[in-house]
């Protein structure tokens, strides 16, 4: 339905999804990257987020670097995405 749209599942259950491209205008492609847009979970659980951006790693395995774009104002965002 959603071309380039990707869903997270963990034991049969949606537990969130974004959109993967291997390209992206924005950054300069000096590296083997993933670009990650619209990165959402599922808010019923706390966690889901970690356990849905530990699938995008296993997924990039053969990949330098992700990519993964939000708000430059959005502090907290950032901060997680950091780590």
């Amino acid at each position: 339905m959603f071309q380039n749209f990707y869903a997270f599942y963990q034991n049969k259950k949606l537990i969130g999804g974004c959109f993967i491209f291997f390209e992206d205008k924005y950054w300069k492609n000096d590296k083997k990257s993933i670009y990650l847009h619209t990165f959402a979970t599922t808010p019923a659980q706390k966690g889901l987020g970690k356990q849905a951006f530990d699938l995008v790693i296993k997924f990039a395995k053969d990949f330098d670097s992700i990519r993964i774009d939000c708000m430059g104002t959005n502090e907290k965002l950032i901060n997680i995405y950091k780590g």
